[in-house]
């Protein structure tokens, strides 16, 4: 055998030994991780004509690895571009599987369709992008509204009264009259007293035994003839308006328990809206009621 060939076959032994052992290191890695949705849904349809602003988007996802989970982040990117990091609290470090829940606080001012998108890898550095899109339904109202239903007060009649006796009709927080805040209420419930149940902003002169401090935010109310069924039917800000009164300038309605109104109309920091009453007060002094709020974003 000549130097050539002997030459030529070390040159294919080198060669197959490289490629056999390159093969051997690729079979060792671990598959990539993977991302996988609740259900297997892996987008949501927000429709202003049922649901709330800001809308609550609930968002599951699981990742799965061979091997150790090393980084897992999360971003929301919008239609103009514009992206921000959502925060990852639970712990993925060193985990094969892992899955956390996204309760994302959507506001309909957003530039739709959003992505959320999740990354994922592990410490073989492979990884896996996965991305959860948010729409706005075609045809849903461009003019929505807040909608906070089944909202419980009790009445401030009595110093005992342990419930949130007050309302932000512009947010739907709650407040006892005695909690940081309740000073921004737009209006309060009393039952029990001579004149009967009544709703009161804070200029009533009314007396009574539990009021927010330094409430003096200026909110105003009227009655209207409109039906619970009235109340229910309004999807947007357009039969909002047109619902309410022209004239809102009262500071409370009394005797609430003897003279029915289904439906209260009030203003508070110049945005508008309706509250929708129980078909009935039993006037006791510790009652609690239900209502539901349609307001203006």
């Amino acid at each position: 055998m000549n130097m050539k060939k002997v030459k030529f076959f070390a040159l294919m032994f080198l060669a197959g030994a490289t490629l056999f052992t390159s093969c051997k290191k690729d079979d060792s890695l671990p598959a990539s991780p993977t991302i996988s949705f609740a259900n297997n849904v892996s987008s949501f349809e927000i429709d202003y004509a049922t649901m709330a602003n800001p809308y609550t988007v609930p968002i599951i996802p699981t990742v799965t690895a061979d091997g150790e989970i090393s980084t897992f982040t999360v971003k929301k990117k919008d239609a103009t571009g514009a992206s921000s990091t959502i925060t990852v609290t639970g712990s993925f470090s060193g985990k094969t599987t892992f899955t956390e829940t996204f309760n994302l606080s959507i506001d309909s001012a957003s530039s739709f369709p959003l992505q959320i998108i999740f990354n994922v890898t592990d410490k073989s550095d492979q990884g896996m992008e996965k991305i959860f899109t948010i729409t706005r339904k075609t045809g849903s109202s461009g003019n929505p509204i807040n909608t906070y239903p089944n909202k419980t007060i009790v009445s401030a009649y009595l110093a005992a009264t342990s419930g949130d006796q007050f309302m932000d009709a512009t947010t739907g927080i709650t407040y006892r009259h005695d909690a940081s805040g309740s000073n921004n209420a737009t209006f309060g419930f009393i039952s029990g007293g001579g004149s009967g149940a009544d709703i009161l902003c804070s200029g009533s002169s009314l007396t009574f035994s539990q009021k927010p401090a330094s409430w003096t935010n200026g909110a105003k109310l009227a009655t209207t003839s409109l039906t619970a069924a009235e109340f229910d039917a309004i999807t947007n800000e357009t039969e909002l308006l047109a619902a309410v009164p022209a004239t809102i300038a009262l500071n409370d309605v009394q005797g609430l328990n003897t003279t029915y109104v289904a439906v209260l109309a009030f203003e508070d920091g110049g945005k508008k809206g309706l509250i929708k009453l129980p078909s009935s007060f039993t006037n006791a002094q510790d009652q609690s009621i239900v209502i539901s709020v349609k307001v203006q974003q």
